[in-house]
């Protein structure tokens, strides 16, 4: 069977027209689709069949990130301040983070993607925090509020990322890349800046910085052969408007750092074309080989074509 297209899911799921998607997170093996809207509700959808199988509504407000653990929960944010941690499981109970006084939530990840109280919280102000719930000695109930980035000159946080102490997250201007041994304490990596030069076919909604879209970046275990191999060593693979960019970060074991490679680094700018996504299929010695969805828009004279 061929996999739905968002728009026929929206069908199936007999959606209130007035609402609007906002947020959309695919499960690890692919079968389920969750979906959050403008209204505040997430909808969880099998892929394959279309079939609805289970709605809530955690929010007051537009749901802004989602994330599935398969089997155990699904985990939103939203505009309203909180983080809702909606469990899959018959006879548990939901959960609800309330960070209001943070101002609204752009986004957030797992630092581990077994835990639901351990999270890096991106919000709209443009700071970072990092939330964990624990217990203390005495099995005392304990939370950890840390501010990690409160520089908001670049405006909201697009996205964040957490692979391997490696802390990635976007801004309008620009992806940051910055190492946490602990989070007692962070290094800066490098940064990658949006590409300055797109197409003048791209609609103009693609680059308002209101709009802006957010970039799409893949983690995985370095395989490249330009420099010593480590174990932490990794690959980062980014897709932001027009532009595909391979960074190599290398380890350090003596300095306890990472350091981004010149060698292994390469940029590819495409004419014309939007990058939706890109999806890595092979990685050979310092070669990688990545397949990309591109929109490539052509101007007529009846408007934009989307090919």
């Amino acid at each position: 069977m061929e996999p739905f297209t968002l728009k026929q899911l929206f069908q199936l799921a007999n959606f209130d027209k007035e609402d609007e998607i906002t947020a959309t997170c695919a499960s690890l093996n692919g079968l389920h689709l969750a979906l959050g809207t403008l209204k505040g509700k997430l909808f969880l959808i099998n892929r394959l069949t279309g079939q609805l199988e289970q709605q809530f509504h955690p929010h007051a407000k537009r749901i802004s990130c989602i994330h599935i653990r398969e089997g155990n929960s699904v985990l939103t944010s939203s505009n309203d301040g909180t983080i809702h941690i909606q469990p899959l499981k018959k006879g548990v109970q939901a959960k609800r983070i309330d960070l209001k006084d943070q101002y609204e939530i752009s986004c957030f990840c797992p630092v581990d993607p077994m835990s639901d109280t351990e999270l890096i919280v991106g919000f709209g102000k443009g700071d970072i925090m990092y939330y964990k719930e624990g217990q203390n000695l005495l099995f005392q109930a304990t939370t950890t509020r840390k501010n990690l980035y409160k520089e908001g000159n670049e405006g909201s946080i697009l996205s964040v990322m957490f692979y391997r102490k490696i802390m990635v997250w976007a801004t309008a201007k620009m992806v940051r890349i910055r190492y946490y041994p602990s989070f007692e304490e962070g290094r800066n990596v490098c940064s990658i800046e949006a590409p300055t030069t797109r197409s003048e076919k791209l609609p103009e909604y693609l680059q308002n910085t209101s709009t802006v879209v957010r970039p799409n970046i893949i983690f995985m275990r370095s395989r490249q052969k330009i420099h010593d191999p480590h174990p932490n060593n990794i690959t980062m693979i980014t897709s932001w408007f027009n532009m595909v960019k391979l960074t190599e970060l290398i380890y350090d074991p003596a300095k306890d750092k990472f350091i981004p490679s010149q060698q292994a680094r390469k940029s590819i700018l495409l004419d014309h074309s939007f990058i939706a996504g890109n999806s890595l299929f092979e990685v050979e010695g310092n070669k990688a080989k990545y397949l990309h969805l591109q929109f490539n828009y052509e101007k007529t004279e009846a408007g934009v074509k989307v090919q």
